[in-house]
């Protein structure tokens, strides 16, 4: 109570001008606040994270503190999507949360990068970084991988190879209307590599799907392991479908609905055709 006297004399001595100034001394300091840990490391496969804030001072007041996320070697909007806005501590709450968006990674093939989310106007400037972290690769997933990747292009090749195959007897049916017995062989023969392409497609998908459970670091190095060794041992139609399988099975791990229709004709083009003038319908 005397201590209050005393401010208020002391107050109406000063003057109106240095008054304020000397209020404004004893005013509560904004409020503490901190996240409660200074760093959140995700392999990126979570779509979105919550970060966790807490205030350790002033607790019967309500206040609304500012947030935002800055780029650091992750870029808004490429690898996160922009949180800025303010988080609303009612009086008496302790803990807050602000919610943060990772964006996939199309390419699949990006290295460790971070970004912060930063409360501008609290004590301190308090940051909180956001490390993404490609998931590790085992030496059985890499393994798996490349045996799947393999075995993959060669059902690739051998789809290319079946397509063309049938385009091939469709014209030589058509062109053979007129011979009953050549035109029997070759609707046959269309029957059976209708079914061999049918069943090959079936079991490109299988192996795509497999390869799709496995981590997608491990699942890009072996197709392009696969891709580099056909390459080295003179395989270039093969090696060319392996990277033709790659675009379709980056397409997959970004929950894209397969369209083998176009995947085949992609294949077919890693082919050379080769061109004739006569067929034999059972050797076709």
């Amino acid at each position: 109570m005397l201590g209050s006297v005393l401010l208020a004399a002391l107050l109406t001595g000063i003057g109106t001008v240095t008054a304020p100034l000397l209020l404004e001394r004893h005013r509560p300091a904004p409020a503490t606040i901190r996240f409660v840990l200074p760093e959140t490391t995700t392999s990126g496969t979570e779509a979105l994270l919550d970060i966790e804030l807490r205030r350790d001072a002033y607790i019967d007041e309500a206040i609304d503190v500012p947030f935002e996320t800055r780029d650091a070697s992750a870029q808004e909007g490429v690898d996160y999507a922009a949180a800025r806005g303010f988080l609303h501590f009612a009086a008496g709450e302790r803990t807050q949360r602000v919610s943060v968006t990772l964006l996939p990674d199309p390419s699949h093939q990006k290295g460790p990068r971070h970004f912060t989310l930063v409360l501008p106007q609290a004590k301190g400037t308090p940051t909180h970084r956001i490390a993404i972290v490609p998931p590790q690769v085992s030496a059985s997933d890499a393994i798996a991988a490349e045996a799947l990747a393999l075995s993959a292009s060669r059902i690739a090749k051998d789809i290319a190879d079946l397509r063309l195959k049938l385009q091939v007897v469709e014209e030589l049916m058509t062109a053979s209307r007129d011979d009953d017995g050549a035109y029997a062989a070759y609707r046959r023969r269309l029957a059976t590599t209708s079914g061999d392409l049918s069943r090959a497609r079936e079991r490109y998908l299988h192996e795509m799907e497999q390869l799709r459970r496995l981590k997608s670091g491990a699942i890009l190095d072996a197709v392009d392991a696969v891709a580099a060794r056909l390459d080295g041992q003179g395989y270039a139609q093969q090696s060319k479908a392996v990277r033709v399988m790659k675009r379709h099975l980056l397409e997959l791990m970004d929950g894209r609905a397969p369209e083998m229709d176009r995947w085949v004709e992609e294949l077919m083009r890693t082919i050379p055709r080769v061109e004739s003038s006569a067929r034999n319908p059972t050797t076709v």
